[in-house]
């Protein structure tokens, strides 16, 4: 599983969730290591999940953002499906509007509350990749 995610906390709940999952995990904080990284269909990538905003500690944009992401996955064929788990509801439509129109199969999971990732996304992880509760 790949995910972008800038925010610690953030990682660290995922982190939880998918050794539960008994699966393996990839992070970028970074959009542009991302896309250098990535760059054809990874056999071990069960699924990808990306934010929008990613924010440097020094305030700064050199992170990128997960448009790019989306826009460079979008050149090559699908080979995972894709979460995007944003609070920037225009990025978030720009991403999955990005991938769709590219044949990805693309699924929303709204930051919304102090569980989300334990309850809304975990469920959403489980049902994309046939992965029993």
């Amino acid at each position: 599983m790949y995910i972008l995610e800038d925010d610690a906390d953030r990682r660290r709940q995922f982190s939880a969730v998918v050794s539960q999952l008994e699966m393996t995990i990839r992070f970028w904080h970074d959009a542009h290591a991302m896309i250098a990284d990535v760059t054809a269909a990874p056999a071990d990538c069960v699924l990808i999940s990306l934010d929008c905003d990613l924010i440097p500690p020094d305030g700064s944009e050199k992170w990128g953002d997960g448009i790019a992401v989306a826009a460079h996955l979008a050149n090559f064929a699908p080979f995972a499906p894709v979460i995007v788990h944003s609070t920037n509801r225009d990025g978030s439509r720009t991403m999955i509007s990005l991938l769709q129109d590219a044949g990805w199969s693309v699924h929303r999971v709204a930051p919304i509350g102090e569980n989300w990732i334990v309850q809304d996304w975990r469920i959403q992880v489980e049902m994309l990749t046939r992965h029993p509760r």
